[in-house]
């Protein structure tokens, strides 16, 4: 920030490009220090309010040139689903 600030900068142009993660909503609290501290953007993916997963279709359109993983939940917090690793990971290498 201070060097934005002496430079006449955003903060954007400074650090050029931001990497991303794309995951569920139901992800644990810790994945927040990632974020903040490693300068990582999350995209998140609203689940399936019947299942609390999340499916490969709506992964796809939440990954760019800039998206470094998805995160699959393996076991939630509300119920202890899992997201469909498989299908994901099948959809990733396409």
């Amino acid at each position: 920030k201070w060097y934005a600030k002496k430079h006449g900068m955003t903060e954007d142009q400074v650090r050029g490009v931001y990497p991303n993660l794309v995951m569920s909503t139901c992800y644990q609290a810790a994945w927040e220090k990632l974020f903040r501290y490693m300068d990582v953007q999350p995209k998140f993916v609203t689940p399936s309010k019947k299942t609390f997963t999340l499916t490969a279709e709506e992964v796809k359109p939440h990954i760019d040139d800039k998206t470094i993983g998805v995160v699959c939940i393996l076991g939630n917090h509300y119920g202890g689903q899992y997201d469909p690793v498989w299908n994901v990971d099948a959809m990733l290498t396409k």
